[in-house]
């Protein structure tokens, strides 16, 4: 059973590639890659992905609820601790539920091609403030127990300079946190949100003892 969640848990996060490269517009993402998925437990912690865990950032700053039906918009590097790079770094967050019971995260990243700023690209090599970047996002539900918010969604494309690249990407981002969260609930589905998580739960273990062996053992050959 581990095995089989192990894989279908490596297999979603292809899918979330998979996904997001087919939808999205701008080359940043399209071209180069420039974007990470992630697939983490309840408590925020990544079981697959890429590019370290920015969950649990967030949930140590966010104070509002996290409710069925809410997807998480944000890109303040602060509001999640650096974990990500820069405000061209746009973060869905989406919480997964199941019987109302909240089981896991799915999340992606993408480098936005434009978000307003000073200079076209948004990346001005002579900034000596955060505001000459582009527009600041900070958490926020684009969608509200299921309900999409878009006029918070035309502001924001009302400060960048490619609002259809931002606006696709964006609905990439989402689609493929979607995916990811179809397979965790098929998962708990045919096993159990309980086998579900306790299988998460030894996956992180059982790297923290291979990473305990390897560290060990580099050291020990020092």
């Amino acid at each position: 059973t581990l095995d089989i969640i192990e894989n279908a848990l490596r297999n979603a996060r292809v899918e979330m590639d998979t996904t997001l490269v087919r939808t999205a517009m701008s080359p940043g993402i399209r071209e180069q890659g420039d974007a990470f998925p992630m697939i983490a437990d309840p408590k925020g912690r990544m079981i697959v992905g890429q590019f370290g865990s920015f969950i649990s950032p967030f949930l140590n700053s966010y104070d509002g609820t996290i409710e069925e039906g809410d997807v998480f918009l944000l890109s303040d590097p602060y509001s999640v601790e650096g974990a990500i790079s820069h405000s061209n770094d746009w973060l869905v967050l989406l919480p997964v539920f199941r019987n109302g019971r909240l089981i896991a995260y799915t999340a992606m990243f993408g480098h936005q091609s434009d978000i307003g700023g000073k200079v076209a690209g948004s990346m001005p090599i002579d900034a000596n403030s955060i505001f000459q970047e582009g527009i600041r996002i900070p958490p926020v539900k684009i969608f509200n127990k299921g309900v999409y918010n878009a006029d918070l969604i035309k502001i924001i494309m009302h400060q960048v300079r490619t609002p259809d690249w931002c606006k696709a990407d964006l609905n990439a981002l989402i689609a493929s946190c979607r995916v990811a969260a179809r397979r965790v609930e098929e998962m708990c589905g045919r096993f159990g949100e309980d086998v579900y998580i306790s299988a998460t739960e030894e996956l992180l273990a059982r790297n923290y003892r291979a990473m305990s062996k390897l560290i060990a053992s580099s050291v020990s050959e020092e």
